[in-house]
């Protein structure tokens, strides 16, 4: 059986919610460790990312913000960071760093 391994600094929460009556349970995500070099996935890895597909759903991939930004870390993982930052200019990832702060 594969192994399930986890990011214990990365944590995705979706809080509970009612929505048209129906109660929906908190969610939570924690990918695989995310890294400066890319983790390639196990099948226990794989099967626990909560988006089973690509979707658009109201102009957002992925659908609502959980589900977009669980995929967003799995990719993170998946990828490695050192590929991720190389993706958009040095500048942007500066403003927002210091936007964020």
């Amino acid at each position: 059986m594969a192994e399930l391994s986890t990011d214990p600094d990365v944590m995705v929460v979706w809080p509970r919610e009612t929505i048209d009556g129906r109660e929906y349970p908190e969610q939570r995500y924690s990918p695989p460790p995310v890294g400066l070099d890319p983790h390639p996935f196990n099948i226990a890895e794989y099967e626990v990312i909560p988006v089973e597909k690509l979707e658009l759903w109201e102009g957002v991939l992925y659908g609502p913000t959980f589900h977009q930004e669980a995929m967003l870390v799995a990719l993170l993982s998946n990828v490695g960071l050192r590929r991720a930052v190389q993706l958009v200019p040095r500048e942007r990832w500066l403003q927002a760093l210091a936007s964020s702060a």
